[in-house]
Order: C-alpha cells, then sequence, then structure tokens
C-alpha cells in the first residue's frame, strides 16, 4: 500500500512525464524553441508576446495567412520566420 506522501510524489512524476511526450522543438526566426504539441501559429504569436498587426508568419518557406492562423497547428521541427512590416521615410 503506498502512504499519502508517496503516491503525491508518483502522480508528480507521471505529470513530468507526460508533459515531456506532448511537446516539440521548432526555431522561430533561427530560435529553437520547445513548445506544446498542440500549439497554433496565433497560439504562438500570443506566447512571443508579438503584436499581430503588420506581421506575417512563414513556415517551411510558405505563407500562412492570417485568417489561417487559428488553425494551423505546428508541428515538430517546422521553421518559422515572422517579420514586421516596417515604414519608412
Amino acid at each position: 500500500m503506498l502512504h499519502s506522501e508517496n503516491r503525491s510524489n508518483l502522480a508528480y512524476s507521471t505529470s513530468i512525464v507526460c508533459l515531456n511526450i506532448h511537446s516539440m522543438i521548432i526555431k522561430v526566426n533561427e530560435t529553437t524553441k520547445k513548445i506544446s504539441e498542440d500549439l497554433t501559429v496565433r497560439g504562438l504569436v500570443r506566447e512571443l508576446e508579438i503584436s499581430d498587426n503588420g506581421i506575417a508568419v512563414a513556415i517551411n518557406n510558405n505563407i500562412v495567412k492570417k485568417d489561417d492562423w487559428s488553425n494551423h497547428k505546428l508541428q515538430n521541427n517546422d521553421n518559422i520566420l515572422i517579420i514586421r512590416s516596417t515604414q519608412g521615410g
């Protein structure tokens, strides 16, 4: 029979293992990041705390339309480029 303290440790250990299984590696502007498995483009932009005004996102050299950001799930080893338009004078 497990003591309550051992049960807590077991539950904690199991949670950590599950978190590691459900993550993946991507590159964002040449920087490697570990993210959750079900993250969308919109979720990534929010997680990076980037304003979505005036930015474009390309994944593996393909532009993702802003209308598709909420539905486009990121994949392991995706190479993401986020660029911001600037106004010159």
